[in-house]
Formats: structure tokens, C-alpha cells, sequence
């Protein structure tokens, strides 16, 4: 039954594996994302870092 289904998939397997691993950087970039915004509120803002905050922005 699977090996009926992945016949269907055969002739865009590369436009699967292009899409399966946009998907997968997308997710990162997801999880990435709150972890910077963490240091920069709890780390860079209270340390008065300006020159470092700055160069962010």
C-alpha cells in the first residue's frame, strides 16, 4: 500500500525534498526566533550594552 502511494510521489521527488526542507528551516527559524528575543530583553537591555543594541537594529 505505501510502495503504491510513493509511486505517485516518484516524479516530484525533488520538488518534495525542496519542500521538506524549507518546512524544516522554516520550524527552526520558529524556535530561533523567542530564543533571541531572550537574550535580547533579559541580557543586552538591562546591561545598558547600547553600542551592541544598536548594531542589532
Amino acid at each position: 500500500m505505501l510502495r503504491k502511494f510513493f509511486a505517485y510521489y516518484k516524479p516530484y521527488r525533488t520538488l518534495f525534498m525542496v519542500d521538506f526542507c524549507c518546512a524544516v528551516f522554516s520550524a527552526l527559524l520558529e524556535l530561533g526566533f523567542p530564543l533571541i528575543v531572550n537574550r535580547f530583553v533579559d541580557d543586552l537591555l538591562p546591561s545598558g550594552k547600547w553600542e551592541i543594541i544598536m548594531s542589532l537594529l
